[in-house]
């Protein structure tokens, strides 16, 4: 072969480096506006997938109205069932944004190829090695990427909790809620 070129094992080592190197820079001191930055991301993102998943169920479910359709309004009458509409928002146009870029991501990420191709390329002996390598460098920054899932979870009930007390302040006030979205 050519002797120019980089061994499979040589080239894996050198991709667990740059993982090491980056997960090093986000979760340490200089990466904190990122990672500041990605978690709001992540936080709308996956809201307005839930949300988008829950009217897409309404749908599939063939329920009147789908695309108003609030998921939770099936819950027994009583306050959950009034509380429903405030905790699953409609998507607003800018969430349906998010949504659209997220699947063009995953789409990109995936290199939209078909499932079955995806499970082939996932047994190889290459993506093993790949996985092999980058396994030590996702145990050193386990605590850290531990904290950041757990930031994002905070984030989402703050989000939920938000809603409910928006909910809440209207019904004491007398009048319907305003749809929190953000």
């Amino acid at each position: 072969g050519d002797p120019r070129r980089l061994s499979p094992a040589a080239i894996t080592a050198a991709e667990a480096s740059r993982a090491r190197d980056a997960l090093r820079f986000f979760f340490g001191p200089d990466g904190s506006y990122f990672r500041e930055f990605l978690l709001d991301e992540i936080v709308l993102a996956a809201d307005a997938l839930s949300r988008e998943a829950a009217y897409a169920l309404a749908a599939q479910l063939g329920l009147a109205g789908a695309a108003r359709f609030t998921p939770l309004v099936a819950l027994p009458l009583g306050p959950l069932r009034e509380l429903a509409p405030a905790l699953a928002p409609p998507l607003t146009k800018q969430d349906q944004q998010v949504v659209a870029s997220i699947r063009k991501l995953i789409g990109f990420f995936l290199g939209d190829a078909a499932p079955a191709t995806l499970l082939a390329r996932a047994g190889s002996a290459e993506s093993l090695q790949q996985v092999q390598a980058i396994l030590p460098v996702l145990a050193e920054n386990q605590r850290e990427m531990r904290r950041f899932g757990t930031q994002i979870v905070g984030r989402l009930a703050e989000k939920q909790a938000t809603r409910a007390l928006g909910f809440l302040r209207a019904e004491i006030r007398g009048r319907p809620p305003r749809a929190q979205t953000r």
